[in-house]
C-alpha cells in the first residue's frame, strides 16, 4: 500500500508513505499496541522519479492504551466527554468485524500526514 502525502515542508519534494509492516501486540509483555511501520519516500517534483540521495525515513503510527477515541474512532482528548475507550482497545473491537483494513490505513495516514508526523 503506497499513498501520496504532503510535500516536503521545507525543500517542497513530492512524498509518498509505503506501508512496511502492522504489528499488533496482545500482551503488556510485547508491547500491547497497533503498530503501523511506515517508509516515507522523497520524489522529483513528477512525483514518479525517487530521490535516492535522501534515505527514506521510517515513521511508526501507534495505537495504544494512551490515546482516547469516541465512538467513532476518531482521537479525542483523555477527559473529553465524548471519550470512549483508548485507541488500541477500538482497534481490537475491531477484531471481529468484517472490515478493509487499507481504509483503516489510509485514513491514519491521512490524519498524520495533517498534523505533521512525516515531517
Amino acid at each position: 500500500m503506497i499513498y501520496n502525502i504532503s510535500d516536503e515542508p521545507t525543500y517542497g519534494f513530492k512524498r509518498k508513505v509505503e506501508i512496511d509492516n502492522i504489528f499488533i501486540g496482545f500482551q503488556e509483555s510485547v508491547d500491547k499496541a497497533v503498530n503501523l511501520v511506515t517508509l516515507v519516500k522523497y520524489y522529483e517534483s513528477d512525483g514518479i522519479t525517487p530521490i535516492i540521495l535522501i534515505p527514506n525515513k521510517v515513521i511508526i503510527l501507534k495505537a495504544d492504551n494512551t490515546t482516547w477515541v469516541d465512538v467513532n474512532g476518531n482521537i479525542v482528548w483523555e477527559g473529553d466527554p465524548t471519550a470512549v475507550m483508548t485507541e488500541y482497545d477500538f482497534f481490537m473491537s475491531l477484531m471481529n468485524v468484517p472490515i478493509v483494513i487499507s481504509d483503516i490505513v489510509e485514513t491514519k495516514v491521512t490524519w498524520a500526514d495533517s498534523l505533521g508526523r512525516f515531517n
